[in-house]
């Protein structure tokens, strides 16, 4: 079930706020922003990402695919000291 459950979750907020997936992310993002800027790296991904919802022409499929670059970037990043012998 996994990602089904939170995706679920995620659905029934932006139905309830009246909100479409593209407004909630750009009212929600900001904070996002804030939160990650002790992290200098993951703020870098968050400030690209709120640059790409700022486009007045965004779609949820394209925003879906830009979420997941972002979020398997920073998996990878953490992936990467561990597979190079860092940690």
């Amino acid at each position: 079930m996994g990602i089904a459950l939170s995706e679920a979750a995620s659905r029934t907020t932006f139905r309830r706020s009246g909100l479409t997936e593209v407004e909630w992310y750009r009212k929600l993002w900001p904070a996002a922003e804030i939160a990650a800027r002790p992290y200098p790296t993951l703020h870098r991904r968050y400030t690209s990402f709120g640059e790409i919802t700022a486009d007045p022409n965004l779609d949820m499929n394209e925003l879906q695919r830009k979420q997941f670059d972002i979020q398997i970037g920073c998996i990878l990043d953490g992936l990467d000291p561990e597979l190079r012998g860092k940690r």
